[in-house]
């Protein structure tokens, strides 16, 4: 609709600025392969996201979660960029997130609360690969290998037939994963 007036003339009026989309996770955070983020549109509509892992954004209906990606991660950082978008109105500011990668615990087989010999064979994995650091009584200061590791108990590891084993995962460039003591009884 056109309006013309004796100075002026009135075109269709501009169309309304959707609103910056949030996140669930707030920028600059540090999570772990598989963290779910949510990203919210304040104004109906549809969220575009996009990582590093996807060839192209994504369109989704608000709100939107995406579990993060190995491959969203460069050298232990990710970034993501979201915008929202709705039909008759200009798309919102483009938002980039920055996330910091934690490695994910490790894991062990035999599992926590086994029972094992001396001499046995614990081999310990990390998801998320770099290195597995394994504290126990005959090694205090730690032994770090390359995951996956196999770590071999002596019994100096026990204690009233109690081995206590601390474990993490370390990686250049990434922050290490969360220290677990396993427990193991022996037989």
């Amino acid at each position: 609709m056109v309006l013309i007036s004796n100075e002026f003339m009135v075109s269709n009026p501009p169309s309304p600025k959707m609103r910056r989309p949030t996140a669930s996770v707030k920028n600059n955070g540090t999570i772990q392969v598989g963290t779910k983020i949510t990203f919210t549109s304040p104004d109906s509509g549809n969220v575009v996201v996009r990582t590093a892992s996807m060839s192209r954004a994504v369109s989704k209906k608000s709100p939107y979660t995406y579990a993060m990606k190995a491959k969203d991660f460069v050298r232990g950082r990710a970034a993501v960029t979201v915008h929202a978008t709705r039909s008759g109105h200009t798309n919102s500011d483009t938002v980039t997130l920055t996330y910091k990668q934690r490695l994910r615990n490790v894991t062990a087989n035999p599992k926590n609360n086994a029972q094992i010999r001396v001499g046995a064979k614990i081999r310990f994995t990390s998801p998320d690969g770099g290195n597995v650091v394994v504290v126990t009584r005959s090694k205090p200061k730690g032994v770090s290998k390359k995951s996956p590791h196999t770590y071999t108990t002596v019994a100096r590891d026990f204690n009233k037939r109690v081995a206590n084993i601390k474990i993490h995962a370390t990686a250049s460039g990434i922050t290490k994963s969360n220290t677990v003591t396993l427990k193991y009884r022996q037989r």
